[in-house]
Parts: structure tokens; C-alpha cells; sequence
């Protein structure tokens, strides 16, 4: 296994939606997971986190100190997690394996899930609010999401969760 060299967004199947947000998107450490979605149809496991760092390139135009996205992770396979209690600041590893593959290793204080993925991955639901407003109103980048939501839905809410 060797480090993922460069940065976690040169695995993105598509142009980053964070790059409108940040001049230097930030590395997946020290990130706020706030929800982790398994789909057993993809297989894929769907992290929504909270990015270090402020948001520098709209930081005159938007009123926020905070960015969320939901990172997806591809054709998932031995996956083992333990004890999560939400939210919690977690470190994402990403380590190149063989036949195109990265292993996945999120940990933080009393959380632990770690899985292998396609090393292709897909990032959506990109958001800014401010931090001390979690349940505040969130300004989207994609215009549709910006019309659809407001902040972030309540948990039940499968069109925002299961789909980027």
C-alpha cells in the first residue's frame, strides 16, 4: 500500500464543485462527520463532513465560515466500522491499493470505519453556513439544491442522501 500522493480531490470522477469555494481544498483531516449512508445497490458508503478551513473564495459574498459536501466512495467492499456517535471529528486515510483500488480509514475519537473502494469518487451536496448555525440556513453551490433546500433535511430525506 503506498499514501494517495497529491490531494483526496484528484480521485474525483468530475470536476470538483469545492474548487468554486476554496483556492486550496482542504486535505480530509480534522473533517466533522455528521452522517455516514450505506447503499447496498452500489455498493457505495456516502460520508457528509464538515471541511477545515474557510471557505476563502466566497468569503465576501457569503456570510459563512464552514463548508459541507458529501463525499461518495465507489463498488465498497469489506466494511467494518465501530463505535460513532455523531457528530465527530474523524481523519480520512486513503491508501492506493492494486487493480485501481484505495483503501478508506476514518477515525476519530471513539469512531473507527474502514473499507476498500474504487479509487474514482464522487463529491456533491456542497454547502457553506456558518458553524455555531448547524441547523441554520445553508447557501448550496449546485442552483438546484440551492431551490430545493434551504439547510440540511432531516435524516428520512432519500433524495438528498442517497443521490449526489
Amino acid at each position: 500500500m503506498r499514501p494517495v500522493t497529491g490531494t483526496w480531490t484528484d480521485l474525483l470522477r468530475h470536476p470538483s464543485p469545492l474548487d468554486r469555494l476554496f483556492s486550496s481544498v482542504p486535505p480530509l483531516r480534522g473533517v466533522r462527520l455528521r452522517s455516514v449512508t450505506l447503499d447496498r445497490s452500489g455498493p457505495t458508503v456516502t460520508l457528509r463532513v464538515d471541511l477545515p478551513g474557510v471557505p476563502d473564495l466566497v468569503a465576501g459574498k457569503w456570510e459563512c465560515d464552514t463548508v459541507q459536501c458529501q463525499v461518495r466512495f465507489l463498488a465498497v467492499g469489506g466494511l467494518r466500522m465501530s463505535g460513532w456517535t455523531p457528530p465527530v471529528v474523524v481523519d480520512v486515510g486513503l491508501e492506493r491499493l492494486a487493480r485501481r483500488r484505495v483503501g478508506v480509514r476514518v477515525t476519530g475519537e471513539g469512531t473507527r470505519l474502514v473499507f476498500v473502494a474504487s479509487d474514482a469518487l464522487d463529491v456533491g451536496r456542497v454547502s457553506a453556513f456558518r458553524a455555531g448555525d448547524d441547523g441554520g440556513p445553508h447557501r448550496f453551490v449546485r442552483p438546484l439544491d440551492a431551490r430545493l433546500y434551504a439547510g440540511t433535511p432531516e435524516p428520512h430525506e432519500r433524495a438528498f442522501f442517497e443521490h449526489l
